[in-house]
């Protein structure tokens, strides 16, 4: 499924989840984009 423009994820056809992890997802939006204070200890 579509995200964004040219930015998509695949979705599980049982539940239709997403596959991909919000951290996932965040880490992408921009090549400089990365995972800061809380969220990057949530996503060990």
């Amino acid at each position: 499924s579509q995200i964004r423009r040219d930015m998509y994820t695949v979705t599980d056809l049982a539940d239709k989840a997403s596959l991909a992890t919000k951290y996932e997802i965040a880490s992408r939006i921009t090549p400089s984009a990365y995972l800061a204070y809380h969220a990057a200890l949530e996503s060990q």
